[in-house]
């Protein structure tokens, strides 16, 4: 790990490194001091974020939060089906952009992001956090599924969204909303 960052990612800032590969990077290097791999150490095979992943599960304003996204989701899509189609294309770009909004904030790199601590993310569409974000692609993505959707109408061939969920408590209650909201 220590020569593929090296030769990759040593020469490079923080705003133009591959966002997946530092934090893999940073991952790897803390189950190294935590000796998770060195079978002869009393921390083998022990995740170092096991308490902070359970207690996040414990939370209640995490179930909440889940329910009034699930709840807000699966209502626009309900009242989309009833809507003209300006109205129900406008509606589901909101509801994505609510699921991904959500599902971002609720993935902690550092763990140090936690709602219940930093101030609540009361609504779905609570966006007092955004100005801590390096860069927003949010619009980017919903524009590119979007697209994406009316081309597979209009197409014979039909292309595919790949989730990598790597995630575990609150964070994978999410990315699972996420994909709820995109297979449904």
């Amino acid at each position: 790990w220590q020569r593929l960052f090296d030769k990759n990612l040593m020469h490079q800032t923080w705003q133009n490194v591959p966002f997946y590969r530092i934090e893999a990077y940073l991952f790897r290097f803390i189950l190294g001091l935590t000796q998770f791999n060195d079978e002869s150490s009393l921390y083998f095979g022990m995740d170092p974020f096991e308490r902070s992943k359970l207690r996040d599960l414990v939370r209640t304003d995490v179930w909440l939060q889940l329910s009034a996204t699930l709840s807000h989701i699966h209502g626009n899509k309900n009242s989309a089906s009833s809507s003209s189609s300006n109205s129900a294309d406008s509606d589901a770009r909101e509801t994505l952009y609510a699921a991904i909004t959500r599902c971002m904030w609720s993935n902690k790199m550092d763990l140090n992001f936690k709602p219940g601590k930093s101030g609540k993310l009361h609504t779905v569409s609570d966006h007092d956090h955004d100005q801590l974000l390096l860069v927003d692609d949010r619009q980017r993505i919903v524009d590119f599924l979007m697209k994406q959707k009316t081309a597979t109408k209009t197409c014979a061939t039909q292309k595919s969204v790949s989730i990598v969920c790597d995630n575990s408590g609150s964070e994978f209650l999410n990315d699972l909303m996420l994909c709820d909201y995109l297979l449904t």
